[in-house]
């Protein structure tokens, strides 16, 4: 908590931080403005009067660390004096069924482990700094139920994206996946299909999808597409020979493959 003198008027500025150009656009900047005159009424050298004909601002950067709160839902309980009917409003429905955390608190930590690189068992550590205790298991609960009610969303997201455009993006990309027992890593992939007709003069926004699998197998982009219909944008990757039995093209990047074009239903490549 930081004092503010009596007296003092603070405002809040919101907006995007750029800290190379300075603090005009800090997200939470706070001014504290003395109510009150700080300067005596007179001069110290000569006793005359003083009037105002100018002012020096000083900025500094500070941080307000993350809090957790406690939400009470109140429901009153009241009995029908006549008939002693009991009528109360129903309980609030929480994003995890049957569990306690609130919508930001999930969201805190799946971007902390998926985007900070946080693993549940340290995020313990940091609530624990904070006076909460939360078992590993527990995050981990909240986290299965997280990816359980937006599944939903992920779902049709995926149906606006991959069946719903004219052209795809694909690609993918290594990323270690643990090896449970073996105290090592294995290469999994992250499959990546994006939709962006601006460059064409195309009116959607721009939308991207993703896909985790073990392996790399040629059947997995062959599954992620298998509702697409247009042109797939690849690169040199053999797994994406095997959409050319789809009713359509396989434009190859020509950044990665020197500007091949695979036709569909065709064998043969021509540059």
């Amino acid at each position: 908590m930081i004092p503010v003198p009596r007296g003092s008027r603070v405002w809040l500025a919101t907006g995007h931080t750029d800290m190379r150009k300075g603090f005009d656009g800090l997200v939470a900047l706070v001014q504290d403005h003395l109510a009150r005159d700080p300067y005596p009424c007179t001069c110290l050298a000569c006793g005359g009067g003083l009037r105002r004909i100018g002012e020096d601002v000083t900025q500094s950067l500070d941080y307000v660390p993350g809090h957790f709160k406690v939400v009470r839902h109140v429901r009153e309980v009241v009995a029908c004096r006549a008939c002693e009917q009991v009528v109360q409003a129903s309980a609030p429905r929480h994003a995890v069924p049957r569990g306690r955390a609130g919508p930001g608190l999930l969201a805190q930590i799946a971007v902390a482990k998926f985007d900070d690189y946080l693993p549940l068992y340290r995020q313990t550590k940091i609530y624990a700094r904070d006076g909460v205790d939360l078992a590993t298991s527990t995050l981990l609960g909240w986290l299965g139920g997280t990816a359980a009610t937006l599944r939903s969303l992920v779902d049709s997201l995926r149906r606006e994206v991959i069946a719903g455009s004219a052209v795809l993006h694909g690609d993918d990309t290594p990323i270690p996946v643990l090896a449970p027992g073996s105290g090592k890593t294995r290469t999994g992939r992250l499959w990546t299909y994006v939709r962006d007709g601006r460059p064409n003069g195309g009116t959607r926004p721009p939308a991207a999808v993703f896909f985790a699998s073990p392996d790399r197998w040629g059947e997995r982009p062959l599954a992620h597409v298998a509702s697409f219909s247009g042109v797939p944008v690849a690169d040199g990757y053999v797994g994406f020979n095997g959409l050319q039995r789809k009713p359509a093209q396989v434009v190859r990047s020509p950044k990665q493959s020197a500007g091949r074009i695979c036709a569909a239903r065709s064998s043969t490549c021509t540059p």
